[in-house]
């Protein structure tokens, strides 16, 4: 892949960071596009405040992919038929992952989540099923 399509490929990505407290400290377009929030207010809420996911089938909110990460020390991927529920209440399915962000020194001050839109992809998909 050239270097054209790698940054095609992560500009089609929503991007958001936080601090080790859980506070939103970075948002890029997608992302503020996806989730409703300006990334002037949404700098310094809590993570859940702006990024609202919940389990598709069940409706319960998803584990926290920034937490897990924390816990873990690694890149982990976030929970399957996530629900994201943007500022204004519109849904969209969801897919991503979430991985801490380290210092020089190798202490965790932070997450990156990366995250993108598949509601198309999960409709064509259960359009498909029956067909099977």
């Amino acid at each position: 892949m050239n270097a054209e399509n790698e940054r095609a490929q992560f500009t089609l990505n929503a991007v958001l960071c936080t601090d080790i407290c859980g506070k939103i400290t970075y948002l890029n377009l997608v992302a503020k596009k996806m989730t409703g929030w300006s990334r002037e207010k949404a700098a310094g809420r809590c993570l859940d405040e702006v990024f609202k996911i919940v389990d598709g089938a069940t409706r319960q909110t998803a584990p926290d992919p920034m937490e897990m990460a924390f816990k873990q020390n690694k890149t982990v991927g976030m929970t399957v038929n996530c629900v994201l529920i943007r500022r204004d209440g519109c849904e969209s399915a969801v897919e991503g992952s979430a991985a801490p962000i380290h210092d020089r020194a190798g202490q965790v001050i932070g997450a990156v989540i990366v995250f993108h839109d598949v509601g198309a992809a999960r409709q064509m998909s259960l359009q498909m099923t029956p067909l099977a």
